[in-house]
Protein backbone atom coordinates (compact mmCIF):
# COMPACT_ATOMS: atom_id res chain seq x y z
CA UNK A 1 0.00 0.00 0.00
CA UNK A 2 1.32 3.30 -0.69
CA UNK A 3 1.79 6.25 1.79
CA UNK A 4 -0.50 8.27 0.12
CA UNK A 5 -3.48 5.13 0.00
CA UNK A 6 -2.66 4.60 3.88
CA UNK A 7 -3.45 8.12 4.65
CA UNK A 8 -6.60 8.32 2.50
CA UNK A 9 -7.31 5.07 4.47
CA UNK A 10 -6.39 5.96 8.16
CA UNK A 11 -8.91 8.85 7.52
CA UNK A 12 -11.57 7.39 6.22
CA UNK A 13 -11.16 5.27 9.34
CA UNK A 14 -11.20 7.68 11.75
CA UNK A 15 -13.92 9.71 10.82
CA UNK A 16 -16.04 6.57 10.26
CA UNK A 17 -15.54 5.83 14.15
CA UNK A 18 -16.25 9.57 15.26
CA UNK A 19 -19.69 9.24 13.06
CA UNK A 20 -20.68 5.86 14.04
CA UNK A 21 -20.42 7.26 17.90
CA UNK A 22 -23.82 8.74 17.06
CA UNK A 23 -26.41 6.12 17.33
CA UNK A 24 -28.75 8.05 14.89
CA UNK A 25 -25.95 8.41 12.19
CA UNK A 26 -24.43 5.20 10.11
CA UNK A 27 -21.94 5.74 7.19
CA UNK A 28 -21.43 3.80 4.49
CA UNK A 29 -18.23 4.88 3.33
CA UNK A 30 -16.40 3.75 0.07
CA UNK A 31 -13.10 2.19 1.63
CA UNK A 32 -11.47 1.75 -2.48
CA UNK A 33 -12.47 5.10 -3.10
CA UNK A 34 -13.52 4.14 -6.27
CA UNK A 35 -16.02 7.05 -7.44
CA UNK A 36 -15.12 9.83 -9.06
CA UNK A 37 -16.19 12.53 -6.67
CA UNK A 38 -18.03 10.82 -3.86
CA UNK A 39 -16.40 9.13 -0.76
CA UNK A 40 -19.89 7.65 0.12
CA UNK A 41 -22.61 8.48 2.36
CA UNK A 42 -24.77 9.32 5.62
CA UNK A 43 -27.79 7.72 6.78
CA UNK A 44 -29.64 10.06 9.13
CA UNK A 45 -32.39 8.23 11.89
CA UNK A 46 -34.87 9.52 13.45
CA UNK A 47 -34.28 6.18 15.56
CA UNK A 48 -31.48 4.05 16.69
CA UNK A 49 -32.46 0.88 14.16
CA UNK A 50 -31.72 -0.33 11.08
CA UNK A 51 -35.54 0.39 9.51
CA UNK A 52 -35.67 1.53 6.69
CA UNK A 53 -38.44 3.74 7.80
CA UNK A 54 -36.35 5.48 10.45
CA UNK A 55 -33.78 6.78 7.45
CA UNK A 56 -34.93 10.61 7.50
CA UNK A 57 -32.41 11.24 4.82
CA UNK A 58 -28.67 10.24 3.00
CA UNK A 59 -25.92 12.79 2.72
CA UNK A 60 -23.85 12.17 0.40
CA UNK A 61 -19.68 12.72 1.93
CA UNK A 62 -16.06 13.99 0.00
CA UNK A 63 -13.45 12.69 2.61
CA UNK A 64 -10.01 13.79 2.16
CA UNK A 65 -6.93 13.38 4.72
CA UNK A 66 -4.15 15.83 5.03
CA UNK A 67 -1.07 15.60 7.02
CA UNK A 68 -0.19 19.48 6.46
CA UNK A 69 2.44 21.05 8.89
CA UNK A 70 0.38 24.19 9.76
CA UNK A 71 -0.44 25.74 13.35
CA UNK A 72 -3.83 25.89 12.29
CA UNK A 73 -5.79 24.42 9.24
CA UNK A 74 -8.45 26.69 8.37
CA UNK A 75 -8.89 26.43 4.07
CA UNK A 76 -8.58 24.14 1.89
CA UNK A 77 -8.99 22.98 -1.84
CA UNK A 78 -11.19 21.90 -3.82
CA UNK A 79 -11.65 20.99 -8.05
CA UNK A 80 -13.57 23.05 -9.57
CA UNK A 81 -14.46 20.33 -11.83
CA UNK A 82 -15.70 18.57 -8.23
CA UNK A 83 -17.87 21.72 -7.13
CA UNK A 84 -19.32 21.72 -10.59
CA UNK A 85 -20.54 18.40 -10.37
CA UNK A 86 -21.73 18.51 -6.94
CA UNK A 87 -23.99 22.11 -8.04
CA UNK A 88 -25.50 19.32 -10.79
CA UNK A 89 -26.42 16.66 -7.80
CA UNK A 90 -27.83 18.48 -4.68
CA UNK A 91 -24.65 19.22 -3.09
CA UNK A 92 -22.33 17.71 -0.76
CA UNK A 93 -20.12 17.57 2.41
CA UNK A 94 -16.69 17.59 2.83
CA UNK A 95 -14.76 16.50 5.60
CA UNK A 96 -10.94 17.22 5.97
CA UNK A 97 -9.39 14.55 8.27
CA UNK A 98 -6.23 16.13 9.38
CA UNK A 99 -3.07 13.84 10.77
CA UNK A 100 0.28 14.77 12.78
CA UNK A 101 3.21 13.26 10.77
CA UNK A 102 2.59 10.27 12.71
CA UNK A 103 -0.56 9.46 11.41
CA UNK A 104 -2.24 10.13 14.37
CA UNK A 105 -5.86 12.08 14.16
CA UNK A 106 -5.62 15.52 15.42
CA UNK A 107 -8.63 16.98 14.16
CA UNK A 108 -11.54 16.68 12.06
CA UNK A 109 -12.98 19.36 9.64
CA UNK A 110 -15.93 19.83 7.85
CA UNK A 111 -17.75 22.36 5.31
CA UNK A 112 -21.71 21.70 4.13
CA UNK A 113 -22.19 22.69 1.06
CA UNK A 114 -25.85 22.98 -0.66
CA UNK A 115 -26.23 24.19 -4.00
CA UNK A 116 -26.24 27.79 -3.49
CA UNK A 117 -23.13 27.46 -1.13
CA UNK A 118 -21.54 26.16 -4.13
CA UNK A 119 -22.94 28.19 -7.04
CA UNK A 120 -21.36 31.69 -4.52
CA UNK A 121 -18.41 29.50 -4.65
CA UNK A 122 -17.85 29.21 -8.26
CA UNK A 123 -19.44 32.88 -8.96
CA UNK A 124 -17.09 34.32 -7.00
CA UNK A 125 -13.98 32.15 -8.54
CA UNK A 126 -15.22 33.34 -11.78
CA UNK A 127 -15.19 37.13 -11.34
CA UNK A 128 -11.00 36.43 -9.60
CA UNK A 129 -10.09 34.19 -12.22
CA UNK A 130 -8.02 35.86 -15.16
CA UNK A 131 -7.46 34.29 -19.03
CA UNK A 132 -6.89 31.52 -17.85
CA UNK A 133 -10.12 29.46 -15.94
CA UNK A 134 -9.06 28.32 -12.07
CA UNK A 135 -9.05 24.91 -11.51
CA UNK A 136 -9.30 24.50 -7.52
CA UNK A 137 -11.38 26.85 -5.29
CA UNK A 138 -9.83 27.42 -1.15
CA UNK A 139 -13.06 26.93 0.99
CA UNK A 140 -12.94 27.91 4.50
CA UNK A 141 -13.86 24.76 6.93
CA UNK A 142 -14.77 24.66 10.13
CA UNK A 143 -13.38 22.18 13.09
CA UNK A 144 -16.20 19.12 13.62
CA UNK A 145 -17.57 19.16 17.23
CA UNK A 146 -19.77 15.90 18.07
CA UNK A 147 -22.78 18.74 19.26
CA UNK A 148 -22.70 20.24 16.19
CA UNK A 149 -22.56 16.79 13.62
CA UNK A 150 -26.43 15.73 13.70
CA UNK A 151 -27.83 18.95 13.24
CA UNK A 152 -25.45 20.00 10.60
CA UNK A 153 -26.32 16.64 8.44
CA UNK A 154 -29.93 17.27 9.12
CA UNK A 155 -29.79 20.86 7.97
CA UNK A 156 -27.66 19.93 4.90
CA UNK A 157 -30.82 17.45 3.72
CA UNK A 158 -33.60 20.05 4.03
CA UNK A 159 -31.44 23.36 2.39
CA UNK A 160 -30.02 20.79 -0.12
CA UNK A 161 -33.51 19.02 -1.42
CA UNK A 162 -35.59 22.87 -1.15
CA UNK A 163 -31.98 24.56 -3.09
CA UNK A 164 -31.74 21.92 -5.82
CA UNK A 165 -35.11 22.23 -6.78
CA UNK A 166 -34.45 25.97 -8.16
CA UNK A 167 -31.02 26.43 -7.89
CA UNK A 168 -30.36 26.73 -11.52
CA UNK A 169 -33.39 28.54 -12.43
CA UNK A 170 -32.90 32.09 -13.83
CA UNK A 171 -34.73 33.50 -10.47
CA UNK A 172 -37.11 36.25 -10.61
CA UNK A 173 -35.87 39.38 -10.07
CA UNK A 174 -37.50 42.87 -9.43
CA UNK A 175 -38.02 44.26 -13.00
CA UNK A 176 -39.54 40.87 -13.72
CA UNK A 177 -42.31 41.44 -11.41
CA UNK A 178 -45.94 42.83 -13.10
CA UNK A 179 -46.46 46.69 -12.75
CA UNK A 180 -49.16 46.71 -10.32
CA UNK A 181 -49.21 49.31 -7.95
CA UNK A 182 -48.73 47.25 -4.97
CA UNK A 183 -47.95 43.07 -4.23
CA UNK A 184 -49.70 41.55 -1.35
CA UNK A 185 -48.32 38.84 1.02
CA UNK A 186 -50.62 36.60 2.96
CA UNK A 187 -49.35 34.88 6.07
CA UNK A 188 -51.86 31.88 7.97
CA UNK A 189 -51.30 31.13 11.14
CA UNK A 190 -52.02 32.64 14.41
CA UNK A 191 -51.75 35.76 12.65
CA UNK A 192 -54.08 37.18 9.63
CA UNK A 193 -52.33 40.31 9.17
CA UNK A 194 -51.74 40.73 5.27
CA UNK A 195 -48.59 42.61 4.04
CA UNK A 196 -48.46 45.66 1.91
CA UNK A 197 -45.36 46.50 -0.30
CA UNK A 198 -44.49 48.72 -3.01
CA UNK A 199 -43.07 47.99 -6.17
CA UNK A 200 -40.36 50.48 -6.46
CA UNK A 201 -39.86 51.52 -10.34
Amino acid sequence: MSNNKKIETLGVSYLTSFINKHELLQTYFDSNDKTPAWDGEIHILKSASERKSDILGKVPVQIKTTTRKVNELKNFQLQVNDLKLYLKTGGVVLFVVWLDEHNNLRKIFYKSLPPFTIKKLLKRSNSKSTITPLKKITIQIHELETKILYPMLCDFTNNSGKQFSFVNSGGLSNVNLPDYKSLKFYHYGESTRSFRLSKTT
